[in-house]
């Protein structure tokens, strides 16, 4: 997670250099080529070239921490859109996101964002105030029959894995193409609905 953010730069221009859907293509082009040309020259401030990689080393690691927390609170959870007739917004918010456990005191580290489906659920409302509302979505989704998903971070990251190791199995089988695999995911498809 530490090189993430590198990935992101390489993904970012390769979708839109070969993506054949990138309908605003050269003005994401403009703002990312700005970037960088801003970036850099903020950069070019700094007086050795081991104080730049460091500097960028650094920078672009600390971002593993938001990285990891996105993964635990994103990766792992259902993506499947049913129709919005039958399941409203707070459902689909508390269905797709997860909240990682962690002591007031630590709250700095996660920066908030181990409060994930509060952040879906009122994505304006200051990362502080995320843990007083906590309580209220937890009644709610109680009222309501809904799971409310949250692992401490070690738990969280077990999950994590589990289930991508899961869907990876699946995807092996699905890249057969045989009448087998086709059943192997309908059952998993049957499976994300449940």
């Amino acid at each position: 997670m530490c090189f993430a953010r590198y990935n992101l730069y390489f993904l970012s221009w390769n979708y839109l250099l070969f993506s054949d859907f990138a309908p605003y293509r050269f003005l994401e082009m403009g703002c990312i080529g700005v970037f960088f040309v801003w970036f850099s020259w903020l950069v070019s401030h700094i007086p050795t070239w081991s104080y730049v990689i460091l500097y960028l080393s650094v920078a672009h690691s600390i971002s593993a921490v938001l990285h990891i927390q996105i993964t635990l609170s994103h990766f792992a959870m259902s993506t499947e859109s049913p129709d919005p007739v039958y399941e409203c917004f707070a459902a689909r918010q508390v269905r797709t996101t997860m909240d990682v456990i962690c002591p007031t005191w630590l709250d700095w580290f996660h920066g908030g964002l181990q409060f994930q489906i509060e952040h879906h659920l009122f994505p304006r409302l200051p990362r502080h105030k995320l843990r007083r509302v906590q309580p209220l979505v937890k009644s709610l989704c109680r009222k309501h029959g809904m799971e409310f998903k949250e692992f401490s971070f070690i738990d969280g990251n077990v999950y994590t894995l589990r289930w991508l190791g899961e869907v990876a199995s699946r995807v092996k089988l699905y890249n057969g193409r045989d009448e087998h695999s086709a059943q192997a995911v309908a059952s998993f498809k049957k499976s994300l609905r449940a």
